[in-house]
């Protein structure tokens, strides 16, 4: 059920921003920008749409329920409680530890940066910008 409204909500927030959407993607052209960056607004509302129709508002909205679920596993035994906090502190350590692997690598997560590089047909030594990053 949950999925089902998340999907309704997205699809009622995609359809809200169309209009504005198309008009962007219609003036950008005017405005001098570059053919890579043509099509971000339409990403944008593509992964912000596919967010809210996945599973990411369901684990914001069951988060707080999360220390009365593990205080509830503790009145049934100990044991579970026990198990259920080592599952819970494993998957925060995995999360931090992925972040950092991130952070430390200096890319995004999706790899967004290096889709629109490669999106407009440049090799590496073309992509770099004047500090001579990669782009």
């Amino acid at each position: 059920m949950r999925s089902r409204m998340l999907c309704r909500v997205a699809t009622l927030f995609d359809g809200g921003l169309q209009g504005s959407i198309h008009s962007a993607l219609a003036t950008l052209p005017l405005r001098g920008v570059k053919p890579v960056l043509m099509q971000q607004p339409l990403r944008d509302l593509d992964q912000v749409r596919t967010f809210m129709s996945g599973m990411g508002p369901t684990a914001f909205l069951d988060m707080p329920w999360i220390p009365i679920f593990l205080i509830a596993l503790f009145l049934f035994h100990p044991m579970i409680g026990f198990t259920a906090l080592l599952g819970t502190a494993a998957i925060i350590a995995m999360t931090l530890a992925d972040r950092a692997d991130v952070a430390r690598r200096g890319q995004s997560s999706d790899g967004s940066e290096r889709a629109a590089a490669g999106a407009g047909g440049c090799d590496a030594a073309q992509c770099r910008d004047r500090s001579g990053r990669s782009a």
